[in-house]
């Protein structure tokens, strides 16, 4: 199948994903969701494919997020039944998905990175979620439950549970928080 703004190529048994955007920081359009979607519904559903990689094109981000432009030009339509990307609130994919990060993952992009299995980034590389800046909430495109007691943390399909660390400052290069899959409650 042919995409407009991803590129899906499969060798042995990875699949790669390709954000194929750079000149807007491979950020994320109405279309793209439903790409993504697409992309991964394939990958779920084809046995010889064992892992995925998703990487962004471009020298400078992995993923900006969504594609503020766009939307603000009317371009936003409801997300696929798998949610932001087609991937945030997939919860039946048994298979691993890596985040090969170099450059920005911002917003919507850092969630993409949160939502694989293993992410591998670059010395260049940063995360944030600036959403606050701007007056918004970073959830994925979900809206915040009434109610909810914890949203520090995060449940996957396989019942894995991992902790997320929100910082008001960029961590240095080399520095980073995170729980071994062991140690997560």
């Amino acid at each position: 199948m042919s995409y407009e703004c991803i590129e899906v190529t499969k060798n042995n048994h990875v699949t790669s994903v390709l954000l194929n955007r750079p000149d807007a920081m491979n950020a994320i359009t109405p279309e793209m969701h439903y790409e993504l979607q697409s992309a991964f519904d394939d990958f779920a559903s084809d046995s010889d494919q064992l892992v995925a990689v998703i990487r962004g094109a471009g020298e400078r981000a992995f993923c900006a997020g969504s594609d503020l432009k766009n939307i603000a030009a009317g371009g936003f339509k409801a997300y696929p039944k798998s949610g932001y990307a087609g991937l945030i609130e997939r919860f039946d994919l048994n298979k691993p998905l890596i985040a090969a990060v170099d450059g920005f993952a911002l917003g919507g992009g850092f969630e993409v990175a949160l939502a694989c299995d293993i992410i591998i980034a670059s010395n260049r590389s940063s995360f944030g979620l600036p959403e606050p800046l701007v007056g918004a909430v970073a959830l994925g495109g979900r809206r915040p439950q009434v109610g909810s007691t914890d949203w520090s943390q995060t449940s996957h399909g396989n019942g894995t549970h991992c902790r997320q660390c929100f910082c008001r400052r960029r961590l240095p290069d080399g520095v980073c928080y995170s729980d071994s899959r062991a140690g997560c409650p």
